[in-house]
């Protein structure tokens, strides 16, 4: 059994929601894909700030350098906006990995630069988003 490497881009509200599912949902990931799910880093504006979230601190950062270095298989991105979210996602693609985002703001403004991107890298680039409180829209 492998495992499947997971940078995390923001822990907000949504990624806080993505990191309690990977952490809860670990046997059902299992059984889907065939490997273990692991968050290695994630990416924050502040790693002093309180939270109601139980996460490693060893996991917190904040540079994407430092997220980019964990060898990544995926890198989820929630942390919204355009820059510099296209830069970091353009950089994940480079160094090999897939992307996964729910970034309305960034797909609307240069999601089909993104799909090249990916494309050229020969890498996935997953993408859902919502609107008035989980009306997936965009899929």
């Amino acid at each position: 059994m492998g495992v499947i490497r997971v940078g995390l881009l923001g822990l907000g509200t949504v990624g806080s929601g993505v990191f309690k599912t990977i952490q809860q949902q670990q046997q059902n990931l299992l059984n889907r894909v065939g490997h273990k799910v692991e968050v290695v880093k994630v990416l924050v504006r502040d790693k002093q700030k309180k939270r109601s979230l139980s996460i490693d601190e060893e996991l917190l950062t904040t540079s994407f350098e430092e997220v980019l270095e964990a060898d990544l298989d995926v890198l989820i991105e929630v942390m919204g906006g355009v820059e510099p979210t296209f830069d970091y996602i353009y950089e994940a693609f480079q160094k090999g990995c897939h992307v996964v985002t729910a970034n309305k703001e960034l797909l609307a403004k240069r999601g089909k630069e993104l799909i090249k991107i990916a494309h050229h890298f020969q890498r996935h680039f997953y993408y859902e988003a919502s609107v008035a409180g989980g009306i997936p829209i965009l899929g």
